[in-house]
C-alpha cells in the first residue's frame, strides 16, 4: 500500500504547478504621484464576473492572489475621476502597473455585489446573503446550500467530507469546539461573509511551518452587529407541549458572550449542539470528553438510526450555559464555558432476531430466534465548566485549560424476553477534572527556531451499579444466581494519567523539522462485586470469579521526528515516533498478572499538491493499541443481562490505514467535488467469543486468538449551486467492503458486508411563490458468512413544499416515505407535517402553527444487518400533534 501512495503522489508532483498566481503592481497618476483606492479587478477575458479584486494602499500599490486556472485574464482599473482600463495578460506570477489618465465622471447609482463565493489566498468567502432564501432563520439553514459544506441537526460542520478544526466568529474562538448552538441560533440576516480557511493551522506560530489536513471555519458579522442570536416559544397539546429556546449574544472587539437556554419536551435534541466536535490535539495540547457511567447499562432495543429523533423521542430536555471571552492586553484571553444539561427519555420498542448456526460444511445447523420488547426510561444530567487563559500570536503561543465534569446517570427498564418481564435499573455518579497546558516560543529573533512545552493531568472517578429484578427469564450455570430474587453488579473504577511532552521546531525555508520527547503514565483501578438478594433483606456477596481487584500501570515513552513541507502548492508532513510500552496488570485475589513491553514504530503521512482547480491528497498511519482495564478483567461481569470475562493476555491490535483523494472547486461555477479511496486492515492477537442462548443472552470471553480484517472504502460527492435557477443540487455515492472474523458458539467464520448509498438532493427557489426541496438516499446492505447471503434494501425519500400564498404568510408541506425491504418482506413507513408561517410587526417576529406526523404513524418498522444477526425492529413513534409559537430575532 505504501508503495501506492508513494506512486500517487510522484505522479502528481510531476504535474504541472501553477496553482496560486500572485499579480501585482502600482497605480500613479501622469504625474508620478500615488493613487490610493483605486479598485483592480480581475476577469475572464471579455467578462464582467469577478475573479479576484483589491483596493490600492496608501503607496498606490495592491497584490492579488487568485487560483482561476485561465490560460489568460483581463486586469481593469477603476478610478472614480479617471479613465477606466484594461490590459490582457498571461494568467501568471507577474508585475502590472498603470499611469492613470484623469477624466471628469459624471456619477451615477451603481450597486456593486460581491461573488458569491471568491478567495482570498487559502480563505473561501462565501457571502451569506447570496446563498439564502426566504425560508431561512439561522446560519445553519444557509450553510447547508453552500457546495463543499455539510452540517448536521446538531450544529456540526464538515467540509469536502472531513471535520473543521477551528470555530470562531470575527476571528476569536468564544466555544471552544462546542459551537453547535451558534450557527443554530444566530440569525443569518446578522453574518456577512462565512469564511472556509483551507489547510487551517490553528496556532499562528506555525501557520508558515506545520501543514494541517482540516479546514477551518470563521463568522464574519455584517458592519455595526455586535448583539445578535434568537428567541422562540412553542406550545402545543397531546399532551401538553412546550418548546423555549433563547441564545442572545455579544460579538464586539474585546468582548463575546453568549448565553443559553432552551427547554422542551416535542424530541427536539438540545443535548448534541452542546458537544465537543474539536479536541484538542499536537501543539494545541490535549483534551479528553471523559464519559462516565457507561460500562455497566440495560438491555433495550436500539432507537432507529434512519429517521430524525423527534419523531420517537418522548423527552424532557433542559439545557442552560453561559459563554464568556474577554480580550486582554497584548493577544490575551480569558476564556469561561458553563454547561449545565438535563435528560429525560422515554423509548420504547421491539426488535425480532434471527441467527443462525452453521455446521462446518456450512448448512444451517439451526436458528436462533428471539423477541424483545422494551420499556427504558433514561435520565441523564451533566455539569462541565470550562477555564482558559490562552495568548495566540505571531510571537508567542501560550493556552491552559482547566475542565470539571460531573455525571448523574439513572435508568429503569421493563425489558420482555419472548414475553416474560425483566425489570432494571442502573444509577452513576461520576466526575472527572483535567488540565492542559501547551506553550510554544521562539528562541532566536526569525522564530526560526521554536521550543514547545506541553504536560496535560486527568483524573476519573466513576462509580455505577446495574440491578435486574425478577429473573424468571434469564438463563444462569451458577443456581445460586438462577434461584435469586435480583441480582446488582457493582463497579468502582479511578483513572489517573499524564502526558508531558517537550519538542523543538527548525525552520529552513520550506522545511520544518520538529524532534520531540514524550511521556505518558497512566494508573486505572477497576473494582467489580456482584450482590445477590436470596430473600428479601437477605444479600449475599458473590466470590471469586464474580469480582475484580484490577490495577494496570502503563509507561509510555516516546521519541519522534516531524518533517513538515509547506510550498505555495505542495503540502507534506511526515512523523517518525518510536515508543516503549510497558504495561502491568495485576489482580491477585484472581491469581491473574499480565505484563507487556514492547517497542513500537508508529508513522504517518500526509501530503497535498494543489494543482489549478484541483487537490490532490494521500495519507497513510500505522497506530497500535494495547488493552485497558475495560477490556482485560478475568472475573466476570454482568451488564445488559450478558456475562463478560476477558481473562487473556494484554491485546496487542495494530490497525492500518491509507487513503487517496481528490477535490475539485470552481468557484466561477459554484462547484465543489470531491472523491477517494479509503482502506484498513486491522489485526489482533485477541478475539471475543460469543456464547448466545435461545433467549439472546450472551456469554462474551476473550480468547486468544489471531484475527484479522479489512475494509474498502469508495466516495463521491458533487454540490453545485445554480445561481440563475435559484437552485442547490448535491449528488454523492458511498460503497464499502468490509471483512470481520467473529466467533460465535465455538464456531469460527468471516463475515463480508457490502454497503453502498446513493443521494439526491435538489432544492429551488426561482419562483417567488414557491420553493420545492427533494431528497432521496438508496441503500444497498449484503452480508455473506458461512455460504449464507441477506440483502436489504432501503429507499428514503423527502419533500418540502413551502407556498408563499402573501408576502409575509407561506404554507409549508412535507413529507417522509421510506421503504425496508428483506427477502419477501417489505416495509413501509410514512409521515406528513404541514405548517402555516405569517410574519408580522417590524421586529419581523414569526408567528406559526404546526401540526406534526398528520397521519398518525404510531409505529417506525426497519431492518438492521450486522457481522451476526438480522434485526427487524419496530419503535413506537410520537402522535399525531399541534405547536403554536412565536420566533424573534433578538437584534
Amino acid at each position: 500500500m505504501m508503495k501506492w501512495i508513494t506512486l500517487l503522489i510522484s505522479m502528481s508532483m510531476s504535474m504541472m504547478l501553477c496553482a496560486q498566481v500572485t499579480i501585482s503592481g502600482t497605480v500613479k497618476n501622469q504625474s508620478g504621484t500615488p493613487l490610493v483606492n483605486a479598485s483592480i479587478i480581475i476577469s475572464p477575458v471579455g467578462s464582467n464576473k469577478v475573479i479576484a479584486f483589491k483596493m490600492t494602499d496608501h503607496k498606490g500599490a495592491f497584490t492579488i492572489t487568485q487560483q482561476s486556472g485561465l490560460d489568460s485574464v483581463q486586469v481593469k482599473l477603476n478610478l472614480l475621476n479617471h479613465e477606466t482600463e484594461i490590459k490582457i495578460i498571461a494568467n501568471q506570477t507577474q508585475e502590472v502597473n498603470f499611469i492613470a489618465k484623469e477624466k471628469a465622471t459624471v456619477l451615477e447609482e451603481v450597486f456593486v455585489k460581491d461573488p458569491m463565493m471568491f478567495r482570498k489566498g487559502d480563505t473561501i468567502v462565501h457571502d451569506v446573503e447570496q446563498f439564502a432564501n426566504k425560508n431561512d432563520r439561522s446560519l445553519a439553514d444557509v450553510i447547508k446550500r453552500m457546495p463543499g459544506l455539510e452540517i448536521d441537526e446538531s450544529g456540526k460542520i464538515k467540509y469536502q467530507g472531513k471535520d473543521i478544526n477551528q470555530f470562531t466568529v470575527e476571528g476569536k474562538d468564544l466555544m471552544q469546539g462546542r459551537y453547535g448552538i451558534i450557527p443554530n441560533s444566530i440569525p443569518h440576516q446578522d453574518v456577512g461573509k462565512l469564511e472556509v480557511i483551507e489547510n487551517n493551522q490553528p496556532i499562528k506560530m506555525l501557520k508558515d511551518k506545520v501543514p494541517s489536513e482540516n479546514a477551518g471555519i470563521n463568522i464574519k458579522l455584517k458592519k455595526n452587529i455586535t448583539w445578535t442570536g434568537s428567541g422562540s416559544l412553542a406550545l402545543g397539546l397531546s399532551p401538553l407541549l412546550w418548546n423555549l429556546k433563547l441564545t442572545p449574544m455579544l460579538f464586539s472587539k474585546k468582548r463575546q458572550a453568549l448565553f443559553n437556554i432552551k427547554s422542551n419536551n416535542t424530541g427536539e435534541d438540545i443535548i448534541s449542539e452542546n458537544g465537543n466536535f474539536i479536541s484538542l490535539s499536537g501543539f494545541m495540547g490535549q483534551s479528553l470528553d471523559n464519559s462516565t457511567g457507561d460500562f455497566l447499562r440495560p438491555s433495550s432495543v436500539s432507537p432507529p438510526a434512519s429517521i430524525a429523533q423527534s419523531r420517537y423521542w418522548f423527552n424532557q430536555s433542559h439545557a442552560i450555559g453561559t459563554n464568556f471571552l474577554e480580550s486582554l492586553k497584548h493577544d490575551w484571553e480569558v476564556k469561561a464555558n458553563l454547561l449545565y444539561t438535563y435528560h429525560e427519555l422515554d423509548l420504547k420498542g421491539s426488535s425480532n432476531t434471527s441467527i443462525a448456526n452453521l455446521n462446518a460444511d456450512g448448512t444451517v445447523l439451526n436458528t436462533l430466534n428471539y423477541t424483545r420488547k422494551s420499556d427504558l426510561n433514561d435520565i441523564a444530567q451533566k455539569a462541565k465548566a470550562t477555564l482558559s487563559l490562552n495568548r495566540n500570536a505571531k510571537a508567542n503561543f501560550f493556552k491552559n485549560d482547566l475542565i470539571f465534569s460531573i455525571d448523574r446517570n439513572n435508568s429503569r427498564s421493563t425489558l420482555e424476553l419472548d414475553g416474560i418481564p425483566v425489570y432494571q435499573r442502573t444509577r452513576a455518579n461520576g466526575f472527572s477534572v483535567q488540565n492542559s497546558l501547551s506553550t510554544l516560543f521562539p528562541i532566536d529573533k526569525q522564530s526560526k527556531r521554536l521550543i514547545s512545552l506541553q504536560s496535560y493531568i486527568n483524573y476519573v472517578h466513576d462509580p455505577e451499579w446495574y440491578q435486574v429484578d425478577s429473573l424468571k427469564a434469564l438463563q444462569f450455570s451458577d443456581q445460586h444466581m438462577q434461584s435469586a430474587l435480583s441480582l446488582k453488579q457493582l463497579k468502582r473504577s479511578g483513572t489517573f494519567n499524564t502526558t508531558n511532552t517537550v519538542s523543538m521546531a527548525f525552520s529552513k525555508k520550506d522545511l520544518t523539522i520538529i524532534p520531540s520527547f514524550k511521556f505518558l503514565y497512566a494508573d486505572e483501578l477497576l473494582n467489580t462485586d456482584l450482590e445477590l438478594t436470596q430473600a428479601p433483606g437477605i444479600t449475599q456477596s458473590m466470590d471469586v470469579p464474580w469480582r475484580n481487584r484490577l490495577k494496570l500501570d502503563n509507561f509510555n515513552t516516546q521519541v519522534s521526528v516531524g518533517l513538515n513541507l509547506k510550498k505555495e502548492k505542495l503540502r507534506l508532513s511526515l512523523n517518525l515516533p518510536l515508543s516503549n510500552n510497558i504495561i502491568h496488570i495485576k489482580d491477585e485475589e484472581n491469581r491473574f498478572q499480565r505484563d507487556l513491553n514492547k517497542w513500537l514504530f508508529q508513522p504517518s503521512l500526509f501530503a497535498e499538491l494543489s494543482v489549478k482547480k484541483f487537490t490532490f491528497a494521500a495519507n497513510a498511519a500505522r497506530v497500535n493499541r494495547f488493552s485497558s482495564l475495560t477490556s482485560i478483567y478475568p472475573g466476570y461481569v454482568f451488564s445488559a443481562l450478558n456475562i463478560n470475562a476477558y481473562r487473556s493476555p494484554i491485546e496487542e491490535a495494530a490497525f492500518t490505514r491509507a487513503g487517496s483523494r481528490i477535490a475539485y472547486k470552481n468557484l466561477l461555477l459554484n462547484i465543489d467535488a470531491n472523491a477517494g479511496y479509503n482502506y484498513a486492515y486491522n489485526s489482533s492477537n485477541i478475539m471475543l467469543s460469543r456464547q448466545i442462548a435461545n433467549n439472546g443472552q450472551q456469554v462474551i470471553t476473550a480468547t486468544l486468538q489471531d484475527n484479522s480484517g479489512n475494509t474498502h472504502a469508495l466516495f463521491l460527492n458533487f454540490s453545485k449551486y445554480i445561481k440563475h435557477a435559484a437552485t442547490n443540487l448535491g449528488v454523492g455515492y458511498n460503497y464499502s467492503r468490509s471483512e470481520v472474523m467473529n466467533l460465535l458458539n465455538n464456531n469460527l467464520f468471516t463475515a463480508v458486508n457490502h454497503n453502498q448509498t446513493a443521494s439526491l438532493k435538489i432544492e429551488n427557489s426561482s419562483l417567488s411563490w414557491l420553493i420545492a426541496g427533494y431528497n432521496m438516499t438508496y441503500g444497498y446492505a449484503k452480508r455473506v458468512d458461512r455460504g449464507t447471503n441477506n440483502l436489504t434494501h432501503t429507499l428514503s425519500q423527502a419533500a418540502k413544499l413551502s407556498f408563499y400564498i402573501s408576502e409575509k404568510g407561506s404554507f409549508n408541506l412535507s413529507g417522509d416515505w421510506n421503504r425496508y425491504t428483506i427477502a419477501q418482506q417489505q416495509f413501509n413507513n410514512q409521515f406528513v407535517d404541514a405548517s402555516y408561517r405569517h410574519t408580522v410587526g417590524k421586529r419581523k417576529i414569526d408567528l406559526e402553527l404546526k401540526w406534526m406526523n398528520i397521519l398518525n404513524t404510531k409505529e417506525y418498522e426497519q431492518v438492521l444487518i450486522n457481522t451476526i444477526q438480522t434485526n427487524i425492529t419496530r419503535f413506537t413513534l410520537r402522535p399525531s400533534q399541534l405547536l403554536v409559537s412565536a420566533r424573534m430575532n433578538l437584534r
